[in-house]
């Protein structure tokens, strides 16, 4: 089995950090006796890989395509040419694979017209998928540029994120 290695030079303090393929990280520490040009000392990292959170989001966008962002346009005007109101921007899928109930808060740090369906807190039971529509109004003209805060937390895990949220408003009556 060949193990591959990655290593990071972190020359202000004199350390290398190393991941293998095995996921480990290594630490490298400087020959402090400055006999050979080899370390002294490698200090393994004993830290466990973190498993994977059982608190799970997914943003996706319209289509449903997996993305990282919401970053739509929006045109007034009557379907087909214009944009339906009010308009999709996306999906939040929640899905809780704890054994205990999760709770999920969406919001944006500015006020915008700017709707999730479900709104407020919302529950997601254990083994549940929950899915948060994020809507555009259409009360309002102005593009929107501003960012979307997640949390998602069962009293012993949290998974927090926060992500851009962007509207291109074109056509405005």
């Amino acid at each position: 089995m060949s193990i591959r290695t990655f290593c990071l030079v972190l020359a202000f303090a004199g350390v290398v950090a190393c991941d293998n393929s095995s996921g480990n990280t290594v630490f490298v520490l400087p020959d402090a006796v400055g006999d050979t040009k080899t370390p002294d000392v490698v200090v393994p990292d004993t830290t466990p890989p973190n498993p994977d959170s059982k608190l799970v989001a997914v943003l996706k966008d319209p289509s449903g395509a997996v993305v990282t962002e919401v970053d739509e346009i929006h045109h007034f005007g009557t379907p087909p040419a214009g944009s339906p109101c009010p308009t999709p921007l996306g999906t939040l899928e929640v899905t809780n694979n704890s054994t205990v109930d999760a709770t999920v808060t969406v919001s944006v740090r500015d006020i915008v017209a700017i709707d999730f369906t479900p709104s407020g807190a919302v529950t997601v039971g254990p083994g549940e998928t929950k899915v948060i529509e994020i809507e555009f109004d259409c009360s309002s003209t102005d593009d929107i540029s501003t960012v979307m805060d997640v949390t998602i937390t069962n009293g012993t895990e949290s998974n927090n994120f926060s992500t851009a949220l962007k509207l291109d408003v074109q056509g405005a009556p």
